[in-house]
């Protein structure tokens, strides 16, 4: 590979990969890392400065909201515009241009010229005009981010329909869980570079699978990923009456457990009033952001230092990574609260033991009560004034 002239550099360096007819491909990576240049390449708008691709069929590409369109047409007229430069017949136009502007849920904005229309009905346009097109081939960037979340499903629906009858996919996008419901494949980029992954993750052709790669990339992207938490002591507002010392798994150290490992959560706080009642609330959750367990205790605390437990008992949680968030509130008061997000993730490894815990609720969240397993307990009075010296936390 010939050296990067000065003042510049790679937007893509070193990409190898392979896609098959009805391969529904995902690429990934944060903002900059080279995915939009690739797009742009495949879709044959830049030319690399090194290097090929080959591919066979037609190949239609949605890369910005708008492009292909002339803002003085109407949306009927841009209909037509778009499809016969993307090289369809005007026949084949007529027999689907009542489908276009069905699924695109215009209306009689269809006869409106598009300089007037919003960016959620360019993208719902440009959607639909590219969905029904005649091609082997489909690339599909960031553009639905634009549009509203029932709409966004209905496309997705649409990829996975056309995707069925053959045509290839690759969509590029920032919300996993889309790339998880819609994409058999995946590719990582970043800094223009593939990211490379465990042998046992790999697929044909350079590809990786979806869920190595959803996982890798959300785990980068938070800056939490570790076992613990402290809580600095000028975010907690001196009205409150329960002062936060710090959330740990374990020993603080543990990042991974096994399936048959339990799971202690342990909150170190200080109670600046005797008697008070709090409610604590502990939230595990997927990466994606879909809710797990909801576990809670209420319990009347002394003053002093303190300590609570959550244990997560073995086998309850399958292999995966999971993020916990914190909340603990004073049932006496609704603004005497300490609410935090995502604090910090863990991982469960692979299951050895041939046993599965299904939920079966039409609610995103399992609760547990004081009865039941997951158990929240609380214990009084746990001198670890001396711990946080010796770790010089400034507590």
């Amino acid at each position: 590979m010939q050296d990067c002239p000065e003042n510049h550099f790679w937007a893509l360096k070193d990409i190898s990969f392979e896609i098959n007819q009805g391969d529904r491909v995902a690429l990934v990576g944060k903002n900059g890392s080279g995915k939009s240049t690739l797009l742009k390449i495949l879709s044959r708008i830049t030319t690399p400065s090194e290097g090929y691709f080959e591919y066979q069929g037609k190949l239609i590409s949605l890369l910005e909201v708008g492009t292909g369109f002339h803002p003085d047409l109407t949306g009927r007229d841009n209909i037509f515009l778009n499809a016969k430069i993307n090289g369809m017949p005007q026949k084949n136009i007529l027999k689907v241009i009542d489908q276009m502007i069905e699924f695109s849920e215009l209306g009689e904005h269809i006869n409106t010229p598009i300089k007037r229309y919003s960016s959620g009905m360019y993208m719902r346009l440009a959607f639909s005009v590219a969905a029904f097109l005649e091609s082997e081939i489909l690339i599909v960037d960031e553009v639905l981010a634009v549009g509203d979340s029932g709409f966004q499903k209905k496309c997705l629906d649409k990829m996975l329909e056309i995707s069925n009858q053959g045509r290839t996919l690759i969509f590029v996008s920032h919300d996993m869980n889309a790339v998880s419901s819609l994409c058999t494949k995946a590719l990582e980029l970043s800094h223009g570079r593939v990211v490379e992954c465990d042998e046992k993750y790999r697929l044909d052709g350079g590809m990786r699978t979806v869920s190595s790669v959803v996982s890798n990339y959300l785990i980068n992207a938070k800056s939490n990923h570790r076992a613990s938490y402290v809580h600095h002591e000028s975010s907690t507002p001196k009205a409150q009456s329960i002062h936060l010392h710090q959330v740990y798994i374990n020993d603080a150290q543990q990042e991974t457990f096994s399936f048959e490992d339990d799971v202690n959560f342990n909150i170190e706080f200080e109670s600046r009033h005797v008697g008070h009642t709090y409610q604590f609330n502990i939230l595990i959750s997927t990466l994606l952001g879909q809710k797990l367990l909801h576990c809670y205790d209420v319990a009347d605390i002394q003053g002093g230092l303190q300590k609570a437990t959550c244990t997560i008992p073995k086998g309850l949680l399958n292999a995966g990574e999971y993020r916990v968030s914190l909340k603990i509130n004073s049932i006496a008061s609704e603004t005497d609260t300490i609410e935090l997000y995502d604090i910090f993730s863990f991982r469960v490894l692979t299951q050895t033991i041939q046993k599965e815990y299904k939920f079966h609720s039409d609610f995103p969240i399992v609760y547990f009560n004081r009865d039941k397993n997951p158990i929240l307990s609380h214990s009084e009075n746990v001198n670890i004034k001396s711990f946080f010296q010796e770790e010089n936390m400034g507590y």
